[in-house]
This record gives C-alpha cells, structure tokens and sequence, in this order.
C-alpha cells in the first residue's frame, strides 16, 4: 500500500494520520512499532484505521507485517495467550491487536504490563508458570508487535495505560460521513437531491455510514433499481425502519414512552417497553442522549427537544 493510498482509504482524521505516517517512518528504519492504545467511541473507525496502518508497515527488510485480530473477551487467562496468540505472533511475524482491552482478566492486564514495558531494548523475556513447569518466552518486538483497541480505556489498569501510546480519532464532519458513505456503496449511485436527506440519518459516526450504504445497496438490489432517488427515499425509510435523525424502531419506542408516560424509573420504563434495563442502558437510550432528547438524571425523562420530538411525531 502506498501513502497515497493509505491516506485515501482514512477519510478525515488528518492529524492522526500524519502521526501514523511518522511512526511508519521510523518503523521502516527499526522495525519496531510502539504499543499503540486506539481509544474511541464504538463505530468511531479504530479497526479501520488499524488495519490500514499494518497493511501500510514494512520494516527495514521490507518486509510485510501480518495483522492478528482477537477480541479481549476470548484471552481468558495467561496461558490462553501463550498456548495460542504467542505463537502467532513468534512465528508469523505479526501484530497482534487486540480489541476491547479494557476487557482483558486483571492477570492479562498484569502480565501485558511486563511485557509493554518501555525500554529502548526491544528483546524482553517474561517467565511464567504452566502445569507447575516454569517457562521463559522471548518477546523480539524487531519481529512482533501488539497494538490494544478500547471504547473503555478509564476501565483499563493504569499502570498498562501508562505503557501505551494513546492514539485517539477526532469527530467526523457530515462531508467526510458522506464520503465514506460513498465509498462503502457497492455500485449503486445517489442522486444528488438525496444527499441532504442521507446525511439526516447519520448517526455520527463511520459505522453508521457504512451501515446505510450497505441498506441502500440492499434496498436498490432488492428494488431492482439502480439508482436511489428523492422518490425512492420515503419508501427506503419505511422498509428499513429508519426514522428521524437516525433512529431506529427501539430507540423511537423509548422517546413514544416517555412521551406518553412523562419521567419513569428504569425499572418502570423496561416494564413499559418490555426491554431489559442493561439492554435499556447499555445501549437503547445512548444514541437519544447523544442527540440530547432524554436525560437521565435518576428517572429517565425527554428534554426540551425531546418534548419537540415527541410532538412532530405522535401527536397530530
């Protein structure tokens, strides 16, 4: 992959990518890559811009880098680690990433914090006990790499944040949205009158624009059509159950509820709307309260806006 290339398949994110190009610069003269943190909301692109910079390395043999994904859930103990990712890494020459950290067991996170170490040295060995045997495992970071992902990087042990190269990836502009929208479309094309009405739905993220060229492409496959139009707009909505801004059918059915039933606990508005209250936390109402139309504040309730919601949309 060239520079060119790199910098056209990362939209935006200019002076994240200056710093990604300056490390693959030095990369290439010491084929040691830092222990990158990526921190980001979900959706914000990490994994993206992650394989892109690998796919983008060669060291000072030229040599390509190979990228092993695992999310941090599925390393659940040392012995996990050495007995399948280490190995990889050893013998492949590859970069491991692991996503979500702030999940990894406290003992992951602790042996990870003797191996991250910073040190001009780029050969450590950390000596472990398996089955009673005690063993020591080389790490060559002129052969290996680790990078770490997180949406939680305040959850994570201090001690291994401070080992970490903090890189974090600014806000996109509703252009830069739309042309990762563009991008991500599999042959269907958009009629510039619809331009303004797609980047409505946005959700602010490029997830979110990946996503909805994905529907239209489906949509338009599905419609036999080619082309999506200001005609063809409404009933795309419909079929896919996007509303407003973005929201989707759950999400809609939270601001009804507290529309109708004014400020309720967690506990009452699950009952109400028959999700769980993680489900409900974890997930249903961050987008409304990004967008400023429920506050939670002990009870749940609409804001101003979401009172202005509320009212455009159910009550004629």
């Amino acid at each position: 992959m060239t520079e060119t290339e790199f910098n056209e398949q990362i939209v935006g994110q200019t002076q994240l990518k200056k710093k990604l190009a300056l490390y693959r610069q030095a990369f290439k003269r010491t084929s040691v890559s830092p222990f990158f943190l990526f921190a980001a909301a979900r959706g914000g692109g990490k994994n993206h811009i992650i394989r892109r910079y690998v796919e983008w390395l060669r060291d000072q043999m030229d040599r390509e880098r190979k990228l092993f994904e695992v999310n941090a859930t599925s390393i659940s103990n040392i012995k996990t680690f050495f007995d399948i990712w280490y190995p990889k890494m050893r013998d492949e020459k590859g970069i491991l990433f692991i996503d979500e950290a702030h999940e990894l067991k406290p003992k992951v996170q602790s042996m990870l914090l003797t191996i991250c170490e910073k040190s001009r040295n780029p050969v450590r060995q950390y000596r472990y006990e398996d089955e009673g045997e005690e063993r020591t495992v080389t790490f060559d970071f002129r052969e290996m790499g680790i990078v770490f992902a997180t949406t939680d990087h305040q959850n994570m042990d201090k001690a291994l944040l401070d080992r970490l190269d903090l890189m974090t990836i600014a806000s996109y502009t509703d252009d830069e949205l739309y042309q990762i929208f563009e991008m991500n479309l599999g042959g269907s094309l958009v009629d510039e009158e619809v331009r303004g009405e797609i980047i409505s739905t946005f959700r602010g993220h490029p997830r979110s624009a990946v996503q909805l060229a994905n529907q239209v492409d489906d949509f338009l496959l599905g419609m036999g059509e080619e082309i999506m139009t200001l005609e063809l707009w409404e009933p795309f909505l419909e079929t896919m159950g996007i509303h407003e801004m973005g929201f989707n059918d759950t999400e809609m059915l939270l601001i009804k509820t507290l529309g109708e039933y004014g400020e309720q606990s967690l506990i009452d508005l699950s009952a109400k709307t028959d999700l769980t209250r993680g489900a409900i936390q974890q997930e249903w109402e961050l987008y409304p309260k990004k967008r400023n139309l429920i506050s939670v504040a002990g009870k749940r309730r609409l804001t101003a806006q979401g009172q202005e919601f509320y009212l455009r949309n159910w009550v004629k």
